[in-house]
Formats: C-alpha cells, structure tokens, sequence
C-alpha cells in the first residue's frame, strides 16, 4: 500500500511532523491500541491530535493512540460529503 508509521515513530517525531507527513484527502487504516479495534480513518486534524473516523457512530479519536497508520487511498467524493457533516472541514 502506501506509507506505513508505527505509533513509537509517532511518539519519536512529534504529532506536528507526523501531521505534515501525511497526503491531504486520503483515508488511512490504522490499529487504535486503547480498544484494539482496526480504524478506517478518513481525516487527521491539521492542528492537532486527532483523526475521524468512518463508522457508526461518527467517532473522533486521538492519532497518538494509533499504531501503524497505512495510507490507503484517495477519499471518494462521498467519503469528503460525509466527513464534512460528521466533523466539520478542518481535516486533512
């Protein structure tokens, strides 16, 4: 697939960097450590420690408690729709 980033790499570079490594308006998967649940992630936040996540409730979590976040692919038009009215638009 794409880029892959284990969560100590995180903890290394700093959320900062981790956030400007990453591509605008793709989705990513990622292992969230506290439920051990694999997260389809459709946004990072551009100012901060978070990401949004597909699914059912709309959940926003902590991107410092991801592990190995793996780009995936371009979001789809409908992914971009649905991410701007469960979050909001400031996400990469």
């Amino acid at each position: 697939m794409g880029k892959t980033l284990k969560n100590n790499e995180t903890a290394q570079l700093g959320i900062g960097a981790v956030i400007a490594s990453f591509l605008s308006k793709h989705s990513y998967f990622a292992k969230h450590l506290p439920t051990g649940e694999d997260w389809y992630i459709l946004g990072i936040d551009e100012k901060g420690d978070r990401v949004c996540v597909a699914g059912w409730p709309a959940t926003i979590g902590k991107l410092s408690d991801c592990e190995t976040l793996e780009v995936n692919k371009p979001l789809t038009d409908e992914e971009l729709a649905y991410r701007g009215r469960a979050f909001g638009h400031n996400w990469l």
